[in-house]
């Protein structure tokens, strides 16, 4: 069966997650698996199926039958926790997304599918105080990915001009020696110091951000096109 025909199925709610393996384990479909193992850094078994194409699987089902395809899905190689991610950033309910944001948190182990379903979750955009506690319970987790998550959803959907301010208060207690926690905290400083230079200088001053961090974060400010020369130059000194 091709991946067209599977596709077929689905858009008629006929959900067979068997028959979308046999698929993306064909040799048709997935490219370089090793190379996308060794970016990503995931202990799942990885078959190099492109992101374009999960996204075209996840778009097939139809909406009524979201839910029923979260339930049946097992998260047995890297691109079914990207399809997970998918699938839950169609989920138009507040309370529901939470259900499954929370138990999904657990079988994240990687950069990109924690950011890709971050960007997914549309949702937080228009109902930040719903999502707010739940942020911060992220921010305190010891997993290095959960905490991840709860710090690219602050960089993107809580950098507004009325959410920056408490972001940057926020995120100085969620440093950690963590690498992948670190960089997004880098990623996020490097956001806000776009919008707001002197607050996050104020908070370079505080000290509340590691040396690591805030060497990571003057790296990507040095790397960004939005920030000016002279802007760069003023954070020089905390590399």
């Amino acid at each position: 069966m091709t991946l067209e025909q599977v596709l077929e199925k689905f858009k008629t709610g006929d959900i067979d997650w068997q028959e979308l393996d046999k698929v993306l384990q064909s040799s048709a479909i997935s490219k370089n698996p090793e190379f996308t193992k060794r970016i990503i850094n995931t202990n799942l078994p990885v078959l190099g199926v492109y992101i374009p194409t999960l996204r075209k699987i996840a778009k097939t089902i139809p909406q009524d039958c979201v839910i029923v395809a979260l339930d049946t899905l097992n998260c047995d190689f890297y691109e079914k926790t990207l399809l997970k991610a998918l699938l839950i950033g169609r989920i138009k309910d507040c309370e529901v997304t939470k259900k499954y944001l929370l138990e999904f948190l657990p079988q994240i182990d990687n950069w990109s599918t924690c950011d890709l379903l971050c960007g997914e979750l549309k949702i937080v955009k228009g109902n930040k105080d719903y999502f707010s506690p739940i942020i911060d319970e992220l921010l305190i987790s010891d997993d290095e990915f959960v905490r991840r998550v709860g710090i690219v959803l602050l960089m993107k959907y809580y950098l507004d001009s009325a959410n920056l301010e408490q972001t940057l208060r926020k995120v100085g207690d969620a440093d950690s020696e963590k690498y992948y926690i670190s960089m997004a905290l880098a990623w996020l400083l490097a956001e806000a110091y776009a919008r707001t230079p002197n607050s996050v200088v104020a908070l370079f001053d505080s000290r509340k951000i590691s040396q690591a961090t805030m060497t990571r974060a003057v790296g990507k400010i040095f790397d960004s096109f939005r920030i000016t020369k002279e802007q760069k130059m003023a954070v020089k000194k905390y590399r």
